[in-house]
């Protein structure tokens, strides 16, 4: 059994990681895509932060929000279709793990 704790300090290599990744799908991630951009939900900002009035979504390329349940990315989806925005919900790109999990340093395994 491996385990790979995703803090700062990855135990092994970037492939190790997208391989374990792409090996046991169990483990889905989500994400919400402005339509027709590659632009990814990050966040919400609002009008009047104290009160939480006037609620709007900010889509940017990196440090997005991965959704581990499906349906919590439906919810926000469908609470964002509500909203007039155009969203989907798309599978990130393992590839691009490290976009995922942010900065992180790869070490070797210890033996």
């Amino acid at each position: 059994m491996r385990i790979f704790k995703l803090t700062e300090i990855v135990q092994g290599t970037r492939e190790d990681v997208v391989e374990w990744l792409q090996q046991y799908p169990q483990m889905p991630l989500y994400r919400i895509q402005h339509a027709g951009s590659k632009l990814f939900l990050c966040g919400f900002n609002f009008v009047d932060r104290e009160q939480k009035l006037g609620r709007y979504p900010v889509f940017a390329r990196e440090d997005y929000h991965i959704y581990k349940q499906r349906e919590a990315a439906e919810d926000i989806l469908n609470m964002l279709k509500e909203d007039g925005y155009e969203v989907e919900i798309t599978e990130p790109d393992l590839e691009l793990v490290k976009s995922h999990v942010g900065p992180i340093t790869f070490v070797g395994l210890e033996e």
